[in-house]
């Protein structure tokens, strides 16, 4: 039971759970609690099929490939360079919102340094390490979850005893009015939510477990994997929610900002430690999966990747984009929703040609026309509040 079931879904919730958890407070706050788990809700059944059909994918086509290989294979050379490039830059734009978290973790710890002493401290100790043998890093998979787990746990504990207290109204209805940016959008939360959720990354290695283990019923149990690896982070995300929402009434962007002066300095302290950890971590395994983008699929010269991987975060960030719910709202609304269309489309075609066997009974196409207009309307929400 635990290497069939429990092991595997436990990679893919380590996986998914990371720094999107931080937007989500500010984001229910905004939109309004009920929305917000509405909204939580779609995109935890979505991504379940997602991240479904994806397995589904790299489990009937032959060889060891990566997204970009798939979507070159079946979506042909276009698809394979918008691949790339929404890879490449949606990874450079989460490395500027570690940069922007990073600021509001180490205030917690050391708040009378100024702002950029704190992002450039940041920067040059993860940049430095990212060029470290790959090998020493094997630590970091662990160090993000965990840390990231007791934040989360710590968090709902501490705010537990005002849990009852927390405001369940609608603000986009209310005389007041909600605080979301693009004035009273009901999908405000939408791209935010599925920042936090994608863990695609992590479904060629629970492919590969399964392939290694041989098990008798291995298609059943890569379902159930899949979609409790899927799950979990979406209650884990929401006890965060609660925790955030019951330790203080005005809850800021990144969630912690807005928790000084509410607990104990101590709590504070030990919370900025965990989240440093933590994002210094992410910050080296994502400058890492660029590097390799950049000089295996892409063949660009290790004075092009350096500029790219070392220096185009901190530029981006020293000229304004500061702006954490933004860059979450871009991301998963943009970026990953067009991923996700990618996937889909892999997938149909898939079933189209009978190539391999389907981890599915049967398709339904009631489903699939839901997931397109879920990620549609991410990305015309987004493409129009931002730009």
């Amino acid at each position: 039971m635990y290497k069939n079931f429990f092991l595997p879904a436990g990679i893919l919730s380590g996986t998914i759970i990371g720094a999107g958890v931080f937007a989500l407070p500010y984001v229910f706050k905004s939109s309004g609690i009920l929305l917000g788990l509405l909204f939580l809700g779609i995109s935890i059944w979505a991504f379940c099929l997602i991240h479904l059909m994806y397995a589904d994918i790299i489990k009937r086509t032959p060889g060891n490939h990566r997204f970009v290989g798939y979507t070159k294979m079946y979506l042909g050379k276009y698809a394979f360079i918008s691949s790339i490039f929404i890879g490449v830059v949606e990874m450079i734009l989460v490395m500027v919102i570690y940069l922007i978290l990073s600021e509001s973790f180490i205030n917690l710890i050391y708040p009378e340094a100024s702002q950029i002493f704190k992002v450039l401290i940041f920067w040059l100790l993860g940049s430095f390490a990212i060029f470290f043998n790959v090998k020493k890093l094997a630590f970091t998979e662990f160090l993000i979850t965990g840390g990231i787990i007791v934040i989360i746990i710590s968090t709902f504990i501490y705010g537990f005893k005002n849990l009852f207290q927390i405001d369940f109204t609608f603000p986009f209805f209310s005389a007041e009015g909600g605080s979301a940016p693009g004035g009273k959008n009901i999908f405000f939360p939408l791209g935010p939510i599925l920042f936090a959720l994608s863990g695609s990354v992590a479904i060629p290695s629970l492919v590969d477990y399964f392939r290694i283990l041989k098990s008798n019923n291995s298609d059943k149990n890569l379902k159930k994997s899949v979609s409790l690896g899927t799950i979990i982070p979406g209650i884990v995300y929401a006890i965060f929610i609660f925790g955030v929402l019951s330790l203080s009434k005005v809850v800021s962007e990144d969630s912690v900002s807005g928790l000084i002066g509410n607990v104990s300095p101590i709590f504070l302290f030990v919370l900025g430690i965990l989240g440093i950890l933590c994002l210094w971590s992410s910050y080296i395994v994502v400058g890492l999966n660029i590097f390799n983008i950049l000089r295996f699929d892409l063949k660009i010269r290790k004075s092009l990747r350096f500029f790219m991987v070392v220096f185009l975060p901190i530029i981006l960030y020293v000229a304004g984009l500061r702006n954490f719910i933004l860059l979450t709202g871009i991301i998963g609304g943009i970026f990953l929703s067009i991923e996700c269309i990618f996937i889909i489309l892999i997938w149909l075609k898939m079933n189209r040609g009978n190539i391999g066997k389907s981890i599915f009974k049967r398709q339904n196409n009631i489903s699939i026309v839901f997931l397109f207009l879920i990620f549609s309307i991410a990305i015309i929400f987004e493409l129009k509040n931002w730009f």
